[in-house]
């Protein structure tokens, strides 16, 4: 079966990441037994879920401290805490010019060194056990974004029409559940050490991120 593995919460104050990824897996649950579609694709697929990539982080946004902490709480030499979980796999690890810093009280500090974090090295090393690696999605929060690779850069990544074929697909399944249609990027800015640009350059797997919508308002 080829391996499907979704991730959210890289940045703890994104909690709606967090329910995405466990709904998909609930609505996937109920409907297998009468959806012959979904039938197909779980008899061909082994998905693996990781709702919570940053516990530490996670768990600290639902105290009084501080509910939009965004990196893990690594405490730094600095005495500071944290690093954003998102600048840390290795391909282009702290690139200059681009989102990613290298002082660690800054929001998106990137550590001392590609995954100097436990987080995103087990979930790496996890992912490189995997024996027929297909896709790797990534939940953040909030925007109606569908984003792909490159991060670091806005300029087209290899394989460009691949990625873009299946980004379309995934935004037109969306929009046929409740009307709502996300926009196609690359990125909003650029980033260095992003986790989609890690795993498509280390295995041209389809690699993408989804910001999910913002809570409604109307």
């Amino acid at each position: 079966k080829g391996d499907v593995v979704f991730v959210a919460c890289h940045h703890a104050r994104e909690w709606m990441s967090v329910e995405t990824p466990i709904y998909i897996a609930a609505q996937l649950l109920a409907s297998y037994s009468t959806n012959t579609t979904i039938q197909a694709d779980l008899n061909h697929t082994q998905l693996w879920i990781i709702p919570v990539l940053n516990p530490d982080g996670f768990e600290y946004t639902q105290t009084a401290a501080n509910r939009y902490w965004r990196k893990n709480r690594r405490h730094n030499s600095d005495g500071s805490y944290g690093v954003d979980l998102n600048r840390n796999y290795s391909y282009k690890w702290s690139l200059a010019g681009v989102s990613g810093s290298g002082v660690p009280s800054d929001d998106t500090y990137y550590g001392t060194a590609p995954f100097s974090e436990p987080e995103t090295n087990d979930v790496r090393n996890f992912m490189l056990g995997l024996t027929n690696l297909k896709a790797f999605f990534s939940y953040h929060s909030y925007g109606e974004w569908h984003m792909k690779p490159w991060s670091h850069t806005f300029s087209n990544a290899p394989g460009y029409e691949t990625l873009h074929s299946i980004a379309l697909r995934d935004i037109s399944r969306i929009a046929a559940v409740h009307g709502v249609t996300y926009k196609e990027i690359f990125n909003l800015y650029n980033s260095s050490g992003d986790a989609t640009d890690y795993w498509w350059n280390e295995r041209r797997i389809a690699a993408l991120t989804t910001e999910v919508r913002p809570v409604y308002t109307g």
